[in-house]
């Protein structure tokens, strides 16, 4: 695939590297909704009542620290 808006032979610095890396931003934002799909369709599956004090054992909320993970990884 060429770009036809600019000439042949022109470099547009760091497109490649902030497109790279965009779409590592949106990778990790798919996975992030990936687990949380998953964490309330078992919400669902078991019937719970609260996604903040649920009462089953074995379940803890996966999602509740992905925005705290983000932050971390931007420092």
């Amino acid at each position: 695939m060429t770009c036809s808006s600019t000439p042949a032979g022109t470099v547009i610095p760091d497109l490649r590297a902030r497109a790279q890396a965009k779409i590592a931003e949106v990778e990790a934002r798919i996975s992030d909704l990936t687990t949380i799909r998953t964490a309330l369709t078992h919400v669902v599956t078991a019937g719970c009542d609260s996604l903040t004090h649920c009462t089953c054992p074995d379940y803890p909320l996966p999602f509740a620290d992905l925005a705290a993970d983000r932050a971390s990884e931007g420092n």
